[in-house]
């Protein structure tokens, strides 16, 4: 499988046996494709240079782009303050604006949460992010105003904090959480926040990753039944007669 499920995906190309019940024979594979096209590895980018065999072309009716989040692994709920009196820090990065320390000193000083209330947590992290104010000129404020922070119970009482980015939905759209600046002030771990700590971040372009099929299951390209992920069936060509010009090139 990809190195990161959340966001990528393979692409193997087969091609058919002749001979009844053996396995297709393996022509190409590709590994860690993504949907967004500003990423090195955007599938038309990667396939279109390398493939021999085949061409991809993304569906530009494909609308299901989402807002990129970065969510915790699971925080346990005992009662106990979730933070340490000085974990107050992390780093986050929205939409590729740049990283920047998140700092809840002012905050839970201004408006004293429970800290053992994940709810409580989650708006005194929202606050803060929302008050941010873009790095990029080119960053909408309501990538910060709009962003979303929320604690959602998996196994009562504990369960994961969310970040959602604000703003439109796009394949670009992203949440990344890092450490905080100092070991000694640092609230991811606290958290659960960030890939290091447990966490996981999907991007905007993840819900427009084809449909995962298993192993022995397989596309037929150019002579498929429209059904499932299979939306249209287009033939494919043997290419044009080869000339002369053809053979002196492979000399």
């Amino acid at each position: 499988g990809a190195t990161d499920p959340d966001n990528r995906f393979n692409v193997t190309v087969y091609r058919d046996n002749p001979e009844p019940g053996e396995d297709p024979e393996e022509l190409e594979s590709y590994v860690d494709l993504s949907m967004d096209p500003a990423d090195p590895r955007y599938v038309e980018s990667v396939v279109n240079s390398l493939s021999t065999y085949v061409r991809a072309a993304v569906n530009t009716e494909n609308t299901n782009q989402i807002n990129g989040y970065s969510e915790s692994g699971e925080v346990i709920v005992d009662g106990a303050a979730l933070l340490g009196t000085n974990q107050r820090q992390f780093r986050i990065n929205l939409n590729g604006d740049g990283f920047r320390t998140v700092d809840l000193t002012a905050q839970i000083d201004a408006d004293t949460p429970d800290l053992a209330d994940p709810l409580e947590v989650a708006a005194t992290i929202e606050a803060v992010i929302q008050g941010l104010t873009p790095l990029r000129e080119s960053t909408g404020a309501n990538v910060y105003t709009g962003a979303t922070v929320s604690f959602t119970e998996t196994t009562a009482p504990d369960g994961v904090f969310r970040i959602t980015v604000g703003g439109a939905a796009s394949a670009a759209s992203s949440v990344l959480v890092q450490d905080g600046p100092d070991p000694l002030t640092n609230a991811a771990g606290a958290l659960s926040l960030g890939p290091r700590n447990g966490g996981t971040e999907v991007y905007g372009s993840s819900a427009m990753r084809p449909q995962d099929t298993p192993a022995t299951d397989f596309y037929f390209l150019g002579d498929d039944t429209v059904a499932g992920a299979v939306s249209d069936v287009v033939p494919g060509t043997d290419g044009s007669t080869p000339q002369d010009v053809d053979y002196i090139a492979a000399l």
